[in-house]
């Protein structure tokens, strides 16, 4: 699922910044007069089942995927007040022959850098820097001190984790370490860093600017 057969194109978008009352049912309609969609998944806590703010769509092939990229990320979704569509590629088990995704984890934050900035500083050295991500509590929306920043390139992320590593931002010494994420046999995403099992608040699922 989410590859064109026989090609292997990825034709699956990640959709973020979704609100609480955005069902597949909704979502669907958005794009369905437009494009031909094949599924529709909010993610939603597996305890309290309410939704996590993200999802994914599936096209029917890679061409109506991209032309939907382009022509609705950034815009404004029907009916909101003023909320504008946030898409990307979807990136986990999708497309990728090893399950694997190039992050790394970002620590030692100071509560002022936003998702935006931690991007930045690192798009203006590696070129293949796809999104990144600052956790946030849910209750306060403030930083908890760390995120995330995903790479198109393994050899980028690997540069990066040397040559950042100490770099400042906001006055503070950068922390990285590798982040290996790969899917299960039920498709969840299992999140390691280094050799120790982590549990990552599923807001890393994010990733996507």
């Amino acid at each position: 699922r989410g590859m064109d057969e026989g090609s292997g194109a990825v034709r699956t978008l990640w959709v973020g910044d979704l609100q609480y009352w955005m069902d597949e049912t909704y979502i669907y309609t958005l794009f369905s007069a437009t494009a031909k969609v094949e599924s529709v998944k909010v993610i939603r806590n597996k305890n309290t089942q309410s939704p996590e703010g993200y999802g994914f769509v599936e096209f029917g092939n890679r061409e109506e995927a991209d032309r939907i990229l382009r022509a609705f990320n950034g815009t404004l979704i029907p009916g909101s007040d003023n909320l504008t569509f946030r898409l990307n590629w979807a990136q986990f088990g999708v497309g990728k022959t090893n399950g694997e995704d190039h992050s790394l984890f970002v620590g030692d934050l100071t509560e002022e850098v936003t998702d935006l900035q931690l991007q930045e500083e690192f798009k203006q050295h590696y070129q293949s820097v796809i999104s990144a991500k600052v956790i946030t509590d849910q209750l306060t929306s403030r930083s908890r001190g760390f995120g995330f920043v995903r790479f198109g390139d393994e050899q980028e992320r690997n540069m990066a984790l040397h040559e950042m590593n100490g770099a400042i931002i906001n006055g503070r010494t950068l922390k990285l370490v590798m982040l290996i994420i790969r899917s299960n046999n039920q498709g969840a995403p299992q999140f390691k860093i280094q050799h120790l099992q982590v549990k990552v608040i599923t807001q890393l699922f994010w990733l996507g600017h």
